[in-house]
């Protein structure tokens, strides 16, 4: 998840240079979790348990902030999610701030587009990671509750980089609108793929 992170990253620092926050210093460490919920608890439990350490903001994956997410109290260090995992926010945890938009919400806002461009199917192709899973489970809720049919569902492990067998069933399915629920590389080798 380094590449998306890199905009937020640089945002951030730049908003330090700016204008940052009147009479505090802020010191900004990065480390790389590697897209791997085990290595995010390690690199968390390794920041958390530093004194000086009072925030912690995790720009990575659902599947890394839920990893985190099940120890964040024992730290009590704020820690602020970028997942957009419904579990990372429910329930809540008086220690750890889910920031993106929610997958009920997201998938509501896709099913409300197709309804408004007149769209009567979509096709979703989406990872096995968590994130992947509660997109698919929450746009099946809001296709049947929208009269949208949901013509063709394709997953793809999260480290898979060939997805034509899962696009060519797409494509035969015929649907008005192809979703892509994924994140990273996987979303850039889906989107290239669907191209041609």
């Amino acid at each position: 998840f380094a590449a998306p992170s890199k905009d937020t990253l640089d945002g951030l620092r730049a908003w330090i240079k700016v204008k940052g926050l009147p009479g505090k210093k802020i010191d900004l460490e990065v480390l790389d979790d590697e897209t791997n919920p085990v290595n995010a608890s390690n690199v968390f439990r390794r920041l958390a348990s530093d004194p000086a350490v009072k925030l912690i903001y995790m720009f990575g994956n659902s599947n890394s902030g839920l990893a985190i997410k099940s120890f964040a109290s024992e730290y009590k260090v704020p820690i602020i999610t970028g997942g957009g995992a419904d579990t990372l926010g429910y329930p809540p945890n008086p220690w750890d701030f889910k920031v993106a938009p929610s997958n009920k919400d997201a998938m509501k806002a896709v099913v409300l587009y197709a309804k408004r461009k007149g769209y009567k199917s979509i096709a979703h192709i989406y990872g096995t990671d968590s994130y992947g899973q509660l997109d698919h489970k929450n746009l099946v809720a809001e296709c049947a509750e929208n009269g949208i049919n949901l013509v063709a569902s394709e997953s793809f492990a999260i480290d898979d980089t060939n997805f034509n067998a899962q696009l060519a069933r797409i494509k035969a399915a015929n649907p008005d609108m192809i979703y892509s629920s994924a994140a990273g590389r996987a979303s850039i080798l889906v989107f290239k793929t669907a191209k041609l």
